[in-house]
């Protein structure tokens, strides 16, 4: 009886063991391991921005607030006027020639198919705004830019897809994301940007340098098509631009006026000049220029104070292939139009996070920025840009050597076929 005792907990141990070892194994799957975004929320509305500066800065939109579903340009002015926390959800295509404010505190989500034609959004002295699966086209030069962020704090722009047409003057229609007047914490992320003159102005003058000193921006996972020039043109200020595939245009990065930007592992073809500068400077390393000439001076900004992934370089082409308003979505609770309704945006898939995205954490002895949970009167959800202080490129004391890789970095071998995976599951047409 004792041995078959013994044998019974010999038994019980190995199975114990096997089962362990099992759930280890499964905790690998190559998915989790390969695309860090399959975790994203399965709400898509209470997504908070996960890439770059923007992450960095915490900016969270209008989670917490009420989502209502616009679908005329007269309800999307006045659903994203003022500071409260709302998630607006645009339906349809709104026309006109007009220039939209958008107040702190806002998630303005496109519904699958959902663009704005001639009508452009500008975030002014706010703070705390996602921008993201929109298409915005064709805004004249009248109505300004079809994005501008100015003097403001914490906006994620992801998964737009921004155009107009190359068959008038180059002032015809003016910039396709400009971010100027010393804005901070910005990520441009997963956006198609093409069929324009001039593409995204950084620092809207050389003699404002002084102000412009400040902006934090971040470009990653985009795809830049059949652009003139700015892709982009960076004054002054700081900036990160990673994984991005820049194709059959004029002029790529251009750094002025003292910018100081971090180009890594970026791919150019058919571009005449990938990178060169202006008074400005720039560290660049892991990229494939494809013929393209690129020459700055050696910058001093080396090592952005947050962690991302970052793709080789060779992936990057078939990585952007779901830049732009791609986000399928599923079905959204129930609710009128444009009348104050309340619910939530589901994703058809759980893979709706940013490719190429960390978790928005800074390393360790990094300081949080001095505005994050800032506000005017709205329960420290941010509001009016305070003007708070900003670290700027002279905060980082960084030796102007190539560093190895570091720890804040997930480089990301072999991606191709969950890369594959993960676009498929994105393009799979889908409507709310």
């Amino acid at each position: 009886m004792r041995v078959v005792a013994i044998s019974i907990s010999l038994l019980a141990a190995l199975a114990q063991f096997v089962s362990a070892a099992r759930m280890q194994q499964s905790s690998h799957d190559p998915d989790d391991i390969l695309i860090p975004e399959e975790k994203a929320s399965t709400n898509i509305a209470n997504e908070r921005a996960s890439i770059g500066y923007a992450a960095l800065g915490g900016t969270t939109g209008g989670i917490g607030g009420n989502t209502v579903t616009v679908s005329t340009l007269e309800q999307l002015t006045s659903e994203v006027a003022t500071d409260v926390a709302k998630i607006i959800i645009i339906s349809g295509t709104i026309t006109g020639n007009a220039v939209v404010r958008i107040g702190s505190n806002k998630s303005i989500l496109g519904k699958s198919g959902a663009s704005l034609v001639g009508v452009g959004l500008r975030v002014l002295k706010k703070s705390n705004v996602i921008i993201r699966n929109l298409k915005i086209n064709k805004v004249l030069a009248t109505a300004g830019d079809a994005l501008a962020v100015q003097q403001s704090s914490k906006v994620w722009i992801d998964h737009v897809d921004l155009s107009s047409d190359r068959n008038h003057g180059k002032d015809h229609y003016d910039g396709l994301i400009d971010i100027t007047h010393g804005s901070t914490y910005v990520s441009v992320t997963n956006s198609l940007l093409h069929n324009h003159y001039k593409a995204s102005l950084v620092g809207h003058s050389d003699g404002n340098a002084v102000q412009d000193k400040a902006i934090t921006v971040t470009y990653a996972m985009n795809k830049w098509e059949n652009l003139n020039s700015r892709m982009p043109s960076f004054r002054a200020g700081v900036g990160h631009i990673y994984n991005n595939y820049f194709v059959n245009s004029g002029d790529g990065i251009n750094t002025r006026v003292g910018g100081q930007v971090l180009v890594e592992n970026n791919v150019w073809r058919g571009v005449k000049k990938a990178l060169y500068s202006t008074e400005g400077f720039a560290v660049a390393r892991g990229n494939d220029f494809g013929g393209a000439s690129h020459t700055a001076p050696e910058g001093r900004f080396s090592q952005p104070p947050y962690k991302y992934t970052l793709l080789d370089a060779a992936q990057v082409m078939a990585a952007v292939q779901s830049s732009g308003a791609t986000l399928s979505f599923g079905a959204a609770a129930e609710g009128g139009k444009g009348g104050g309704s309340s619910g939530a945006i589901v994703p058809s898939d759980p893979a709706v996070g940013p490719p190429g995205g960390g978790k928005g954490e800074a390393p360790v002895g990094t300081t949080p920025p001095p505005d994050v949970g800032a506000g005017s009167q709205n329960n420290g959800q941010g509001g009016e840009f305070s003007g708070a202080r900003i670290p700027s490129y002279t905060d980082f004391n960084l030796p102007s050597r190539r560093p190895p890789m570091r720890d804040n970095q997930e480089r990301q071998p072999n991606l191709s076929p969950a890369i594959n995976r993960h676009i498929q599951r994105r393009r799979r047409a889908s409507s709310f």
